[in-house]
């Protein structure tokens, strides 16, 4: 039988805290905090559950997880930041996911809003992308922003972290084509896309970095000439769309 924990200052309670806030410690530990049962349904399709927090009295059929904790309702509130949690919660083990196909990938560049960065990422699992490249001056995908924003998606399409060279690299030896989405670019209208390729999406308000403007096909999306620009996660679900309807 598991005893309840009634305080956050417990040294778990403390570490899980420290995951759902830490970048460094999410990446030392390779774990990651989710919060209530979509979430974790979600999840735990693709990823073991290391540990499985509740505040239910009984828990029914047991979770297979390595460690069971049961809390009180204000300490869940301490852990998951949420005024009005559910009442389940849990750690998920990020492992390195192994890349299945390469003929559609969606590369961000120093994307830095967690909510524009989580709605790519559910877009490009919604319109079947093949795999995710962060660049390392990014914000965190598994940030709790980032993962309320993704819907859960982020567990259904391998993400890598990569620096410039490292996606210079990648676009080089799996040959992709590389096209950006940029206000300066060709209309996408004019666009035809080749596979396999690599969509650059780059942060909306210092634009692309230059390798991204050195060696990609840039092409635009037209709107109204009184409107300066999409939001970045708005014109990659757009141009996503289109290079799948393509």
């Amino acid at each position: 039988m598991s005893k309840k924990i009634t305080s956050s200052s417990n040294p778990h309670i403390k570490q899980i805290v420290k995951i759902r806030k830490d970048k460094n410690t999410r990446a030392k530990e390779g774990k990651v905090l989710i919060v209530g049962k979509k979430a974790l349904q979600d999840a735990q399709k693709t990823r073991p559950i290391h540990t499985f927090i509740t505040t239910k009295k009984r828990i029914g059929k047991r979770p297979k997880a390595k460690k069971i904790l049961k809390v009180t309702k204000e300490v869940m509130k301490k852990i998951t930041n949420v005024k009005s949690p559910e009442d389940v919660a849990a750690i998920i083990e990020i492992g390195d996911e192994k890349i299945k196909d390469k003929n559609y990938v969606l590369i961000l560049d120093n994307i830095s809003d967690p909510g524009n960065l989580g709605t790519l990422i559910r877009s490009a699992n919604a319109l079947r992308f093949d795999l995710i490249i962060i660049s390392n001056h990014s914000t965190d995908p598994y940030s709790e922003k980032a993962l309320r924003a993704a819907k859960g998606a982020t567990f259904f399409i391998p993400i890598k972290v990569y620096t410039e060279n490292e996606i210079l690299n990648f676009i080089k030896k799996n040959k992709l084509k590389p096209y950006l989405a940029d206000i300066k670019g060709k209309s996408i209208n004019e666009m035809h896309f080749e596979k396999p390729l690599a969509l650059i999406v780059s942060n909306e308000a210092k634009g692309p970095s230059t390798w991204a403007k050195e060696i990609a096909f840039s092409f635009t999306i037209d709107i109204k000439k009184d409107i300066d620009s999409l939001n970045a996660a708005i014109a990659g679900s757009i141009a996503m769309y289109e290079m799948r309807k393509k």
